[in-house]
């Protein structure tokens, strides 16, 4: 009778946690996953209940990069050990790569470099959630293959601005030094072998005032 009674309870707790959950109540869902497992924490469900949970949390704040990705980190070594590990895979092969996506898409806002390196730190260790085949394994990485492909593509676009931003104030500064050492030779062969390299930067306003340096010189 005892075994009846609590196993109708405890039914009745995971069932109402569960819809919370569907109804995406997440805060509610997961105080009623917390009281289920207060009061049930062998029940048959438990170990669903305890990812369900966990899941819930990543939930409330996969969309913002920084809380998303440290609550993934902190989350997902605990619940893949859990046997109803799989229930949360699907979830997971359409939340992690948005992460990732939003410290892209940062980083292609961003100004200063530094920033767009740190930003683009972050998106590969996003990244290495995103490609851990425990997470998202190739069956279910398939339906995102377009997202991650065009992650790919805007890391390498940010990474070209970052290196052509580089070069330019090392190709400035080759500039400056020769013209001062007055090889404006040297200058000219600095200006063209960085415009073969990046041919946008032509109207650069930096690199139009070294120009400009090399011919008062």
């Amino acid at each position: 009778l005892y075994l009846s009674l609590t196993r109708g309870a405890a039914e009745d707790l995971f069932a109402a946690a569960e819809q919370s959950y569907e109804d995406e109540a997440y805060s509610t869902a997961i105080q009623r996953y917390n009281k289920y497992l207060d009061a049930y924490p062998t029940h048959e469900k438990a170990g669903l209940a305890r990812v369900r949970r966990a899941m819930a949390g990543l939930r409330q704040v996969y969309k913002e990069p920084e809380r998303g990705l440290k609550k993934a980190k902190e989350i997902l070594p605990e619940i893949e050990k859990e046997a109803e590990f799989l229930e949360a895979r699907a979830e997971l092969a359409s939340m992690l790569p948005i992460i990732a996506e939003g410290f892209v898409a940062d980083a292609q806002l961003a100004i200063d470099s530094a920033v767009k390196e740190q930003l683009l730190e972050k998106t590969a260790e996003a990244m290495k959630l995103v490609n851990n085949s425990s997470y998202i394994p190739t069956t279910l990485r398939k339906s995102q293959e377009t997202r991650i492909k065009l992650i790919a593509e805007n890391v390498s676009r940010v990474q070209r601005e970052i290196n052509e931003e580089r070069t330019l104030l090392e190709t400035v500064g080759a500039i400056e030094n020769a013209v001062g050492s007055g090889d404006t030779q040297l200058a000219y062969e600095a200006r063209e072998d960085l415009l073969k390299k990046y041919p946008g930067l032509e109207t650069n306003a930096e690199l139009r005032a070294a120009v400009l340096k090399i011919t008062e010189k």
